[in-house]
């Protein structure tokens, strides 16, 4: 039998956790919050993180309060990557990682059993193993909160290859009936940043959103399946606020979605960003020819050399024109 050495451990260990991306749940030290990992990128000795779920089964979907938590705990730091403020997590105090690769159903109980069929299904359309899609949100944070009732599917897929195919399948599925769109009458879990109105008729676009057998669920795709280093540096250089029009897709469903962008009207002393980016699912699959009202960051891509606009700060606003 081959004999596993200290430094052997540490280093599988390392491996392991630099597998956390984005729909990974963290634990940290003390603390009975779990925090929802973001994206692909995080700072060095850090996980961009924010927290979604208190110890009473309370769920937190609105950015700005996540933030307020965070910052009370001393967990926001200036990333020289992303040029901003973010909530970030040290790793060295994250003593739990619940993985959506490795969740595991409740026998007999009703969203567990859709969640399993409709994993299953996407795999089948999609032609891939259903290990590589895995299962976030409440039904695997409620493993360590009692209290959790989930009330919706949380699906993450890592992976370009993947999530093409995914993709692909979900488009199949809408275009059978085997998934359905959001209903004009549901009440999104929050309107921060776009309105209501605005985000249901963008979501009853989106196949990375719908209904599945009763049940709405939505799919994040991200191109990552390990954590990376900073491989696009941004600098924020100030609010901006106009119409745009979305005049490319450039990346539509996979995080981050990025538009080609006409400027329709703004200040006459505003420059002219040529991207929309976002790493929010509300502002995926938006159709070429949509027109928005932003007030967002104007950001400067020094890697591709363009000016780009992101309305994921809580303080941003978005409407559908």
């Amino acid at each position: 039998m081959k004999k596993t050495t200290a430094t052997q451990s540490i280093s599988d260990e390392e491996q392991s956790r630099n597998r956390v991306v984005d729909g990974y749940i963290l634990g940290v030290r003390g603390e009975e919050y779990l925090w929802m990992v973001k994206e692909c990128y995080h700072p060095p000795k850090y996980y961009i993180a924010l927290p979604r779920y208190g110890p009473r089964g309370e769920k937190f979907k609105i950015i700005r309060g996540s933030w307020e938590i965070a910052e009370s705990h001393g967990y926001i730091i200036y990333d020289y990557c992303l040029g901003r403020l973010v909530p970030a997590v040290p790793r060295i105090v994250v003593e739990k990682i619940l993985s959506p690769y490795e969740w595991k159903p409740y026998i007999g109980d009703q969203i567990d059993n859709t969640a399993v069929k409709l994993r299953e299904t996407i795999a089948h359309y999609a032609n891939i193993p259903v290990e590589e899609i895995g299962i976030t949100g409440s039904l695997l944070a409620r493993k360590y909160i009692p209290g959790l009732v989930p009330e919706d599917i949380d699906i993450v897929v890592s992976g370009i290859e993947e999530s093409i195919k995914v993709y692909k399948a979900l488009q199949k599925m809408r275009s059978e009936g085997v998934t359905k769109p959001i209903p004009y009458n549901i009440r999104p879990p929050d309107s921060e940043v776009l309105d209501r109105k605005s985000r249901i008729r963008l979501m009853r676009k989106r196949v990375l959103e719908g209904i599945f057998e009763g049940y709405h669920y939505s799919i994040r795709l991200i191109p990552c399946k390990h954590a990376t280093n900073c491989t696009s540096k941004i600098r924020v250089l100030s609010q901006w606020s106009g119409v745009i029009e979305i005049v490319e897709q450039l990346s539509p469903y996979i995080s981050p979605y990025t538009y080609s962008i006409k400027v329709i009207a703004t200040a006459e002393h505003n420059p002219k960003p040529q991207l929309l980016v976002s790493t929010r699912l509300r502002f995926s699959e938006i159709p070429v020819g949509t027109r928005l009202y932003i007030e967002g960051d104007l950001e400067y891509n020094e890697s591709l050399g363009v000016l780009q606009l992101c309305p994921d700060h809580p303080e941003s606003k978005v409407k559908l024109l």
